[in-house]
């Protein structure tokens, strides 16, 4: 799902939003046991986000540290100046959002 007005952007800001959904939903499919997905990338005026939402079983806030496919989306977005954000609960899902502010011009 997609919303606002779409203008292309620099090709490794898609090249790395990509990569991080991509790698959610590997996440989502081999961990959580999710019955449904939902991603959304929006674009609002100089904002663009990605979510990954599932409905699976969490990710657990005891366990002793987070998996590699987590480590690699917050390192992608650190890369292109992304805030990553995660929300968990155990039997409620995770969602997975990437915030990335852009100049005026459409770059980063």
């Amino acid at each position: 799902m997609t919303s606002g007005e779409w203008t292309a952007l620099p090709s490794r800001l898609e090249e790395e939003l990509y990569n991080i959904a991509q790698e959610a939903l590997n996440n989502a499919l081999r961990h959580a046991h999710a019955k449904s997905i939902l991603v959304r990338l929006d674009h609002r005026d100089e904002l663009v986000e990605l979510s990954v939402e599932d409905d699976g079983i969490g990710i657990d806030p005891e366990a002793s540290s987070a998996g590699m496919g987590l480590h690699n989306m917050q390192e992608r977005a650190k890369e292109i100046g992304a805030i990553f954000s995660l929300s968990t609960a155990r039997d409620q899902g995770t969602k997975i959002q990437i915030q990335l502010e852009l100049k005026p011009n459409g770059s980063r």
